[in-house]
């Protein structure tokens, strides 16, 4: 482990490995996703700057939440809840999906300020 990942060596190797795919996991869907964004785009003369600069920037906090917030959940059931499995997924899941309903809001904002844009679905 290395770079960013030293704090995770109080993790075990097969729980980082599990964060580390879902992470993974995330990060392709998103980048399938704004490759759907730019090809839309590119067929219909529509400017997608903003749209890939909101992408990156919840790609941002999904590495932020995986990089510092995952680790301080993970240790905090460990201690106070005695390991709840359950517990902690319910935690991490509400966390991402804080993330992602605050991408869906702001794209939806920006694609019914653009007039001509047809709705396609992008999540």
């Amino acid at each position: 482990m290395d770079g960013g990942f030293q704090d995770f060596q109080v993790v075990a190797p097969e729980i980082f490995e599990a964060w580390y795919s879902d992470w993974c996991a995330i990060r392709l869907k998103l980048e399938g996703k704004i490759l759907r964004v730019i090809d839309y785009a590119l067929r219909n003369d529509f400017a997608c700057k903003n749209l890939i600069e909101l992408f990156e920037k919840y790609k941002q906090a999904v590495e932020k939440f995986f990089m510092s917030e995952r680790l301080a959940i993970y240790q905090e059931i460990s201690l106070n809840y005695s390991g709840d499995d359950l517990q902690e997924k319910l935690r991490v899941e509400s966390r991402l999906y804080f993330h992602t309903l605050k991408l869906q809001n702001e794209s939806l904002e920006m694609i019914l300020r653009v007039r001509n844009f047809r709705i396609v679905r992008l999540f």
